[in-house]
C-alpha cells in the first residue's frame, strides 16, 4: 500500500525545487552565449496552470532571458519554459516562427509544455509584432543591418539552443536526453539553418513548408 505521507514529501520537493531553483540568481550561474553578455533573466513561478494537452494543472516556471552581442549592439530575448522536475520528459524542443517574426508568441511553447518538454524560442533580435522587416533591416544609412540580418538568419537559433539546454541542466541538474527542432514556414527555415549551421544542436529536426531554402 502506497503510503500518502510520500506523495505529501514529493509535493514539498516539487514546491521546493520550483521556489528555489526557479529564480534570476540560481538560473544565470555559469549561463555562457557563446560572444555574448547576458543584460538580464527573469524567471517567474507559474502554478496550476491550465495547458492545452497537458493532462491535468501544471506547474512550470516562465524564464526570459534577455542579453546581447556586443560586436552587433543588438538586444535578443529568448524564452524558455521548464515544467517541474516530477512531470519533466527528459527532452527539450526549439520552437520556431512566422513570417519575419523569430518566434510565434507565448501559445506555440504551451504545446511542448503540456507534452512535458523543456521547451524555448527566441525573437532573434527584433520585435515579433513587427508586420515587416523595414524596420529593422536596413540602419540609418540605408544599409543592411549586418548584426540584426545575422541574428534572424542563424545566430539567434543557435543560442536559443545553448540556452535551453543550459537553463534545463541548471533547473533539473541534468540536462536534456535529446533534444528537437519544431517549426514551419519560418519556423521550417530556421530548422534547414540549425541542420547546415548547428548541426550539433538538436537530435531532430522537424522543418515543415520553409519559407526560404
Amino acid at each position: 500500500m502506497v503510503n500518502p505521507s510520500d506523495y505529501l514529501f514529493q509535493a514539498v520537493l516539487a514546491y521546493k525545487s520550483l521556489t528555489e531553483t526557479c529564480n534570476p540568481d540560481y538560473l544565470s550561474h555559469d549561463l555562457n552565449i557563446k560572444d555574448g553578455k547576458v543584460l538580464q533573466i527573469n524567471a517567474t513561478r507559474v502554478t496550476d496552470a491550465a495547458v492545452s494537452g497537458a493532462e491535468g494543472p501544471i506547474d512550470y516556471c516562465n524564464i526570459i532571458v534577455t542579453y546581447t552581442h556586443p560586436k552587433y549592439n543588438d538586444t535578443i530575448h529568448t524564452q524558455v519554459v521548464l515544467p517541474s522536475a516530477s512531470h519533466w520528459n527528459g527532452l527539450f524542443q526549439g520552437v520556431g516562427g512566422g513570417g519575419w517574426a523569430g518566434n510565434s508568441g507565448i501559445g506555440s511553447l504551451m504545446k511542448p509544455l503540456g507534452q512535458n518538454y523543456s521547451a524555448g524560442m527566441t525573437d532573434a533580435g527584433h520585435d515579433p509584432r513587427l508586420p515587416d522587416s523595414s524596420s529593422w533591416w536596413l540602419d540609418s544609412h540605408g544599409q543592411i543591418n549586418i548584426g540584426l540580418f545575422t541574428d534572424f538568419a542563424s545566430v539567434a537559433l543557435g543560442d536559443l539552443a545553448d540556452i535551453g539546454k543550459q537553463l534545463s541542466n541548471r533547473y533539473y541538474g541534468y540536462g536534456p536526453v535529446y533534444s528537437y527542432w519544431n517549426g514551419c514556414s519560418t519556423g521550417g527555415r530556421q530548422g534547414w539553418m540549425m541542420a547546415q549551421r548547428y548541426p550539433e544542436a538538436y537530435d531532430g529536426i522537424y522543418a515543415g513548408a520553409p519559407a526560404a531554402q
